[in-house]
C-alpha cells in the first residue's frame, strides 16, 4: 500500500521553540524534529553530541508538549569549564528533568560511548548522531549504537553537506546511506535521516519512498519553516543585542551626566571661591 506524505498531521511542527542559542545551523532542522517526534513517538530518544541544546531540547519540547512517555537521553564530553553548560544544565532541569538526563564526563565520568551501559539494547527509537565529525568518529560513534536502535529506529546524522578539511561525515553519509532506506535535507549543514528499523509508521514510510518532485517538495516544506525559526533566533538575538546596546548607552550617558554636573558645581564653587577673594582683597591691603 502506497502512503502520500502528509506533515500536517503532526501541526507540531510549527510549534517556536522555546530554546535556540548560540550556533543556528542545526535550527533550521528544527520543524522536522519536531515532526519525527510526532510521527515516531519514540520510546527513547539518544542524541550523541550535545553541544548548545539546540536539536536535544527542541526533542524534549515535543515530547512534552504532545505528553508522550519517553525517556531522553544527551550525551557529550561537556567539562565544568563549558560557559553553556551551567544556563544548559539549568534550562535542561527546570523544563525537561523528569524524563530527561544530561550525561557528560563532568556529571558521570563516563564518555558517550561508555554512557551506552545505562541503555538497553534495541530500545532507542530515535538516535541523533552528532558532535565529532571526523569520518572515524562518526562511524565509531553509529556502529557503537546501532545494537542500541530498536525495530522501529530512526537515525539522524547531522553535517553531511559539510566538506571541510578533516570532516569527514559526507563521506560516511555516501556508505551508510546505501545501507538502509534514507532520505536527506541539504540545509543547515545538511541533515540525513535513515530507516534503520523496519517497522515504520505511514508518514514515515511515505517520507522514506519519496522521490523525485514529491522529495523536493517535502524538501522545500521544511526548508521553509527552519529558515523561518533561523531568522526569529535572529532576530531576537539583534533585538538582545540592541537592548543591551542601549542598556549600556544609557549607563555611559546617565554617568556624563553625572560627570558634567560635577564638573558645572565645581566650576560654581570655584567661581564663588573667586568672587569671595575679590571681595575681600581691598580690605587685606588695608
Amino acid at each position: 500500500m502506497q502512503f502520500s506524505f502528509n506533515p500536517l498531521n503532526h501541526p507540531i511542527m510549527f510549534t517556536q521553540p522555546s530554546w535556540t542559542m548560540s550556533d543556528l545551523a542545526w535550527v533550521e532542522h528544527i520543524p522536522f524534529g519536531m515532526f519525527l517526534v510526532s510521527a515516531l513517538s519514540p520510546r527513547v530518544i539518544v542524541e550523541v553530541g550535545t553541544m548548545t541544546g539546540n536539536s536535544y531540547f527542541a526533542f524534549c519540547q515535543a515530547v512534552k508538549e504532545l505528553g508522550m512517555p519517553t525517556h531522553s537521553y544527551a550525551l557529550s564530553s561537556w567539562q565544568n569549564g563549558d560557559s553553556a553548560l551551567p544556563e544548559l544544565s539549568g534550562y535542561h532541569d527546570s523544563h525537561y528533568g523528569e524524563f530527561s538526563r544530561l550525561v557528560s564526563q563532568s556529571t558521570s565520568q563516563s564518555t558517550p560511548n561508555d554512557a551506552r551501559s545505562l541503555i538497553g539494547d534495541g530500545s532507542v527509537d530515535l538516535l541523533h548522531v552528532d558532535g565529532m565529525h571526523s569520518y572515524e568518529a562518526v562511524k565509531q560513534n553509529f556502529e557503537s549504537w546501532l545494537p542500541k536502535v530498536s525495530e522501529r529506529g530512526i537515525v539522524l546524522i547531522h553535517n553531511i553537506k559539510v566538506r571541510e578539511q578533516d570532516l569527514g561525515v559526507h563521506q560516511f553519509w555516501v556508505e551508510v546511506k546505501q545501507q538502509f532506506p534514507s532520505f536527506e535535507f541539504p540545509d543547515g549543514q545538511g541533515l540525513g535521516v535513515l530507516a534503520v528499523g523496519e517497522v515504520l509508521s505511514p508518514d514515515l514510510q511515505a517520507l522514506f519512498r519519496a522521490s523525485g518532485e514529491e522529495a523536493n517538495k517535502i524538501r522545500a516544506f521544511f526548508s521553509r519553516l527552519g529558515r523561518l525559526i533561523k531568522l526569529e533566533a535572529r532576530l531576537n538575538r539583534v533585538e538582545l543585542e540592541l537592548s543591551e546596546e542601549q542598556r549600556t548607552s544609557g549607563a555611559r550617558q546617565r554617568e556624563a551626566e553625572r560627570l558634567s554636573q560635577r564638573a558645572a558645581a565645581a566650576e560654581r564653587l570655584q567661581q564663588a571661591a573667586e568672587e569671595r577673594r575679590l571681595s575681600i582683597e581691598p580690605y587685606a591691603m588695608e
